[in-house]
């Protein structure tokens, strides 16, 4: 994926990333190694700059066969080595306690408010502070505390920080916290939120998706260690220490959505699309099947929409993508018997000869293949529970180059309040969602193009190259 180079002043410093996930997995041959970046535009936007400060990406090893028996630190990619990766191996119980467990069982659910889906299980919690130890003593074993800046990545890492300070503590690191960061009374139900909160103090600068994410966390401080803190200034004084709070929202490549989403060949896929499932109007949802996307409210919303506009039948259809997501979870497969159910129920009802209401596709799409089907949806139906931003949202308006297409929002997406012309609906209220759709279905086109136009100059001028930029840049100068 290309990327627009991201020029930020590092003041001479080297760049260190430490995430869950491994920017390269690589994989041994008999001709040698292999190398395959993974998909993102993050890992594509950081590599320059991992590149240019000679850098090093500090993740767990993956899981894959053979896995085990790469070395532990490696150039890559292969023959033009840009930098240094060092991997993190996890013994399959720290991967299931570590990451099924207390990842996504506790702080995944409880940060999106699903408290009766939450798990704080003892063993998971000590599964977690290991595997950070781990990542901690990974970095330790690389890390030059005079010429690095550490930038941490996600809800996985929460204590590294902190265990780092107590050994460096002149290093200088961030976080980001990609998820919802919750009300201080909710963050209560964790067992072990002091030690959560004092790890991820041990960072001089903490970033969020949104300005409400930074005020929980800052009341959640202030309620639970009793620190000061400045909720004007986005400030924590911990100690003699100031640690800084960031809302700024991660963008995406506008560029690369633009330019592709404009090619001959994608407007040509898009007509085919259209063509292929024989209906006039096509409105599109595009999630990872987690609990948390709103996928059955979406449909029960649809079926709602045809109940009450009876008109519409044989004429918009929605085409569903649900990107498979921890299938070796029992209660994520569950979910999906229960899409499939409901799938199966609507279409039943509804539909007439060469029609059917709802088109689900249960896998994944090459990005490029995906971006044509932006172009060919009337409509993008993006109505999460509750997501910390929602990128679908901003790949969505950045591939419309026509300046068409219109977009029913989840008013509880962190995307929605940087699209302020959008009425944001209630992804439980039926009779909301369905004339929603309703109106954008026959939204006049001057109105869609003022509001189209609007949301990509706001995904162009936060892009993924300034969130990069923003968050690199103030650690660097503390």
């Amino acid at each position: 994926m290309a990327q627009t180079p991201v020029d930020v002043n590092l003041q001479g410093k080297r760049l260190m990333i430490c995430s869950n996930r491994e920017p390269y997995t690589v994989t041994e041959t008999e001709q040698g190694y292999e190398y395959e970046a993974t998909i993102g535009g993050l890992v594509s936007a950081l590599i320059p700059i991992m590149r240019d400060t000679h850098g090093i990406w500090v993740s767990w090893a993956g899981g894959e066969a053979g896995s085990e028996q790469l070395p532990a630190t490696q150039m890559v990619p292969g023959a033009e080595p840009q930098f240094r990766q060092r991997r993190v191996f996890l013994t399959p119980d720290e991967v299931e306690n570590y990451y099924y467990g207390f990842a996504n069982q506790a702080l995944w659910p409880l940060c999106h408010y699903f408290l009766e889906r939450s798990n704080f299980n003892e063993a998971h919690w000590e599964a977690y502070r290991t595997v950070n130890h781990k990542f901690s003593e990974a970095i330790l074993d690389e890390i030059d505390p005079e010429q690095d800046l550490l930038w941490l990545q996600d809800y996985h890492l929460a204590l590294v920080a902190g265990i780092l300070k107590r050994e460096l503590p002149e290093l200088k690191s961030s976080i980001f916290w990609h998820i919802p960061f919750p009300h201080a009374d909710f963050f209560r139900f964790i067992p072990w939120r002091v030690e959560l909160l004092q790890g991820m103090l041990g960072n001089d600068v903490i970033g969020f998706h949104l300005p409400q994410y930074c005020l929980n966390f800052g009341r959640a401080v202030q309620n639970l260690l009793g620190y000061d803190w400045n909720r004007e200034k986005y400030e924590i004084y911990v100690g003699d220490r100031t640690v800084k709070l960031l809302p700024r929202g991660i963008g995406v490549n506008f560029h690369y959505f633009n330019d592709l989403g404009g090619k001959s060949e994608t407007v040509r896929k898009a007509r085919e699309i259209k063509q292929e499932f024989n209906a006039p109007h096509l409105i599109l949802g595009v999630d990872r099947l987690d609990y948390t996307k709103g996928i059955k409210q979406r449909l029960l919303t649809l079926e709602r929409f045809f109940d009450r506009y009876p008109e519409y039948c044989g004429e918009a259809s929605l085409l569903q993508i649900a990107v498979p997501s921890r299938t070796n979870v029992p209660e994520y497969q569950e979910m999906k018997d229960e899409i499939d159910f409901h799938v199966g129920r609507i279409n039943g009802k509804f539909s007439i000869q060469g029609w059917v209401p709802i088109h689900y596709f249960y896998r994944g799409l090459p990005q490029e293949e995906l971006i044509a089907y932006y172009r060919a949806a009337d409509v993008a139906l993006i109505t999460p529970i509750l997501d910390g931003m929602n990128l679908v949202a901003k790949e969505f308006a950045a591939a419309r180059s026509d300046e068409c297409g219109a977009m029913v929002l989840g008013e509880l997406a962190g995307v929605a309040s940087e699209f302020p012309d959008l009425v944001a609906v209630n992804p439980f209220d039926l009779e909301e969602g369905a004339r929603a759709i309703k109106q954008s279905l026959e939204m006049p086109e001057d109105r869609m193009r003022q509001t189209m136009r609007a949301m990509r100059q706001q995904v162009r001028e936060r892009d993924l190259k300034w969130w990069i930029e923003e968050n690199l840049s103030m650690v660097s100068r503390m």
